[in-house]
């Protein structure tokens, strides 16, 4: 994910960086978030998988953002 955020910012100068996960997903949340991305959001019932409804999560970041990043 990071390498993927560092050329979204320092080499396309992206000014935001914005993906959806499924909810249920934690393992993919966690590690969008440990990143550095935020959760942004919920979108309730967007998505028709297998027969029922899934939520989908808003994560993103700026690139002011990635710029002060701390890891």
């Amino acid at each position: 994910v990071r390498d993927v955020l560092e050329l979204a910012f320092d080499k396309a100068n992206l000014h935001r960086v914005a993906v959806t996960c499924y909810t249920k997903n934690i393992a993919g949340l966690k590690m969008l978030v440990k990143a550095g991305m935020r959760r942004e959001g919920e979108l309730i019932e967007t998505k028709f998988l297998n027969d029922k409804w899934e939520n989908l999560t808003i994560v993103s970041m700026l690139q002011r953002e990635w710029k002060q990043r701390v890891f």
